[in-house]
């Protein structure tokens, strides 16, 4: 089994052979490398004996055949040539007397590469220098180059050997350190079934250190552990979904209509409260009718902090968790989801219907935030009304931007769906000495209405410009709106009792702002260039 192991490992694509083959070409061109290096050394070291040879010819043969040349001893000089081309690698040489020209030579002239010497042969009588000819030698490189060739086969056939050896050695001993236990932990993650937990082992003796192998079944086995409580919590936590799903759909609708009632028994309050201002002016039951408002509101932000507790403690976390944990192993080797498509699909669709309950999840924690927030802030105009009511000549120190950020925050909702841009410049320094509830009371009126008056569908820029500013002993409060502007033969009558535009309105807000500013020793003003060119209105509060 083992050596069928073996040869499969050595025939089919895979660590082990891949390994091989690169330590195979690595060995072999670190080899070739310096073989050639070896090689040209020795090449140039039998150039260099070459030289030295002939260096030794002109040395040991210059001065006997210049002898014989002077003495015409060409015999002599044939003798001498025989002995020079004897020599290792010498092929010819040949002598030229200059005296009659004639030449005598050795051995055989031959195109072959070799190097050629000229030396001069030089006499001396003892009383001058005389050239009486030249020695020709020409040696071949054909004896070089041979020993270079046999000596490049020798160390290329003995470096094939040992490379092919290391190259083998290294197999067996790769196979046997690694890819049995790799094929140990392949053969086990391909049984591998949820609900199926086994332990991974390694035929192999414990490591007095943990190694990486050691590290990766431990690993593993933790895979497997946090798997199988991740699979029985996913399955846990789908069936509270489920039954946290309808719960939650119930508890959406009975909002959706608790709220409808709600907001439809304010309006109601809301009206009779405008219809008794108006009809008696007394206080009693404006004050009745806002606690009735404030009761109604108590209830509705009970319903709202229940149902936000409830988001809280809900299980989508858990399943949050679990899909995580799926979703980080859903791209490994698994054979699960590789038998069947159905098995993958089931794990996206928990994954993708996860995602879904997150986002409804979170959609509806924005939305009970939003309403609790808009709540909080009707109750608490609704406190203000009722402080107005009973406490009309209260005063108290307040930053004036810190009741319009609370103004504007009440019409937020009917500000975003309307598209409508809001500019803030606010330029306030210092707080001042106001009744609170009355200012609140002005502030959002105003806003109110220049919001409702960009709320036609033909208005192309729906723009509210709010801005404070100290000049004059003055705190100037600029509401200003892009809507649908101010008939200019109608400006003058906006601060009369009874005098509206609006098809349900009272004729009572403006009348009302304009008369409290009066009382404190301030101003309302208005201004418009005329249908569909916008309004500004400006609250001017005294200082002092």
């Amino acid at each position: 089994m083992a050596l069928g192991n073996l040869f499969r490992n050595a025939t089919h694509p895979g660590v082990a052979r891949t390994l091989v083959l690169y330590i195979l070409l690595v060995s072999s061109a670190v080899t070739l490398i310096a073989t050639v290096y070896q090689l040209y050394r020795d090449y140039r070291t039998d150039v260099n004996l070459l030289e030295d040879r002939l260096n030794q010819i002109e040395i040991s043969f210059a001065q006997p055949l210049a002898e014989s040349l002077w003495a015409f001893d060409y015999q002599q000089v044939e003798v001498n040539l025989a002995g020079i081309s004897r020599m290792p690698d010498v092929y010819f040489a040949q002598v030229t007397a200059f005296a009659d020209g004639q030449k005598v030579q050795a051995g055989t002239p031959s195109d072959t590469q070799g190097i050629e010497r000229v030396i001069p042969l030089t006499y001396n009588d003892g009383r001058s220098q005389s050239q009486v000819g030249q020695l020709l030698v020409s040696a071949s490189m054909e004896g070089i180059l041979s020993r270079i060739r046999e000596k490049a086969i020798l160390v290329l056939v003995s470096q094939a050997i040992k490379t092919f050896l290391v190259s083998l050695f290294m197999f067996l001993i790769i196979n046997q350190l690694v890819i049995r236990h790799l094929e140990t932990i392949a053969d086990f993650a391909s049984q591998f079934r949820p609900g199926q937990w086994k332990t991974l082992s390694l035929d192999r003796a414990k490591p007095k250190k943990a190694d990486e192998f050691e590290n990766v079944t431990h690993a593993f086995n933790e895979m497997q552990a946090e798997l199988s409580s991740a699979y029985e919590d996913l399955l846990q936590s789908n069936a509270e979904l489920d039954q946290k799903t309808k719960e939650l759909a119930n508890h959406k609708a009975n909002l959706e209509r608790e709220v409808e009632e709600r907001t439809r028994e304010l309006r109601d309050a809301q009206q009779r409260l405008l219809d008794s201002a108006r009809r008696s002016g007394m206080a009693e039951i404006a004050v009745g009718t806002l606690h009735h408002v404030g009761n109604t509101l108590n209830s509705l932000n009970v319903s709202c902090q229940i149902l936000m507790e409830q988001q809280k403690k809900s299980k989508l976390e858990s399943l949050k968790k679990a899909n995580e944990i799926l979703k980080n192993h859903l791209d490994d080797y698994n054979p699960y989801f590789e038998a069947d498509s159905k098995n993958r699909k089931l794990a996206e669709f928990y994954l993708t219907l996860g995602h879904f309950l997150e986002e409804e999840h979170e959609q509806r924690n924005q939305e009970l935030t939003r309403m609790y927030d808009q709540i909080r802030w009707v109750r608490k105009a609704v406190q203000d009304q009722e402080s107005y009511a009973n406490f009309d000549s209260v005063q108290e120190q307040a930053q004036v931007s810190v009741i319009l950020d609370q103004v504007l925050e009440l019409q937020m909702s009917t500000i975003q769906k309307n598209g409508i841009s809001v500019i803030k410049d606010f330029r306030e320094a210092r707080p001042i000495v106001i009744p609170k509830a009355k200012i609140h009371y002005i502030l959002a009126h105003l806003v109110k209405n220049a919001v409702e008056a960009m709320q036609d569908p033909g208005i192309p820029k729906r723009i509210l410009t709010l801005q404070i500013e100290e000049k004059s002993g003055y705190l100037s409060i600029l509401i200003q709106d892009s809507g649908v502007g101010i008939d200019p033969q109608i400006k003058e009558h906006l601060f009369e009792y009874g005098f509206t535009t609006k098809p349900t309105g009272q004729g009572f807000g403006l009348h009302m702002c304009a008369n409290t500013l009066h009382e404190m020793g301030g101003e309302l003003k208005v201004e418009s260039k005329g249908i569909g060119k916008g309004a500004r209105f400006l609250v001017m509060l005294p200082l002092t």
